[in-house]
């Protein structure tokens, strides 16, 4: 008796397993017909995860055949004659069930996170370090220490003793008081500098600024630096309201010979990189080997950048 309740059962999902609906690829309206019948088979989670495979699947063959286009076209072969992508699709797909398309879209997805999980490791790793040495950098910049910065312009001597007053004729300078707290000499900086009113939150020019010693600037040396610069710099179109202030800050120093010294360059677009991919790898490890998990939500996001014959369905 059980004997034959087993065979019976047995049978049964023989029955189910050969009748599991498949991919008609004789034309197109068999096609989408088929891929219908598969999909009204499913459940709502495994409909979801069939749908991202199938797109996934399309996507990788829609590569392959482009790729044989630019191929074909370099080596000069005629190509008028080579099958619509769209037939070449249907083909490719005939006779496969949702069982087959999960495996295909394994095989296309796993190498894929696997590599993402290395770029990411190796992204994160460099990210980590550069901010670790921007932290580094930034303590000792910030012991170079810049006061009493001034942007103004005036008619050059020449306009003066002529009586010229065009625009054209004055001269742009930035000056300031330095004073060197590290213990390294300094030949040059590359500073940052914002224009500001005292009580307005936004400033009103923010830009940089490379300045060069002569002679260099010794630790615990003080210096009175002025520079000059054309009217077409970004600095001599900055405006300077009243009651504005001018603030530089020190985020490289070079010593002699442009050795680099410190370096506070982690900005706040590395930032968010950095944070999108540690999170990004925290999802890939956590996965496992489940890249649906980790890629589902984006590829259904990607799908109208599809083709229309492979997101009709």
């Amino acid at each position: 008796m059980k004997k034959n309740l087993f065979i019976t059962v047995f049978a049964a999902f023989l029955l189910f397993a050969c009748s599991s609906p498949k991919i008609d690829g004789t034309n197109e309206d068999a096609f989408k017909s088929s891929i219908q019948k598969i999909s009204d088979s499913l459940s709502d989670a495994n409909k979801q995860k069939f749908q991202t495979a199938y797109l996934v699947v399309a996507a990788d063959f829609l590569r392959g055949e482009i790729g044989k286009v630019f191929v074909a076209a370099f080596a000069g072969q005629d190509m008028s004659d080579a099958p619509h992508p769209a037939q070449a699709f249907y083909s490719k797909m005939h006779g496969k069930d949702y069982k087959q398309i999960i495996e295909e879209a394994d095989a296309i997805m796993r190498p894929k996170m696997q590599q993402d999980k290395e770029e990411l490791t190796s992204l994160v790793t460099d990210l980590e370090a550069a901010k670790e040495q921007s932290l580094q950098g930034k303590g000792m910049l910030s012991k170079i220490k810049i006061s009493n910065a001034n942007l103004y312009s005036a008619l050059s001597k020449s306009a003066r003793e002529f009586g010229w007053t065009d625009d054209i004729f004055r001269e742009h300078f930035i000056e300031f008081d330095i004073y060197n707290g590290t213990p390294e000499a300094i030949s040059s900086l590359r500073l940052t500098g914002t224009i500001t009113v005292p009580g307005r939150s936004i400033p009103y020019f923010e830009g940089k600024l490379n300045v060069g010693f002569p002679g260099g600037l010794e630790p615990e040396e003080k210096q009175h630096f002025k520079t000059e610069f054309n009217r077409w710099h970004d600095w001599a179109k900055a405006p300077t309201p009243k009651g504005s202030v001018l603030s530089l800050q020190a985020i490289e120093a070079y010593g002699a010979k442009d050795r680099p010294l410190w370096k506070n360059s982690f900005t706040d677009k590395e930032e968010e990189k950095l944070s999108k991919a540690k999170e990004k790898l925290q999802q890939i490890e956590q996965a496992g080997n489940d890249w649906y998990a980790v890629y589902g939500t984006e590829i259904q996001e990607d799908l109208a950048a599809y083709p229309s014959w492979i997101r009709a369905n």
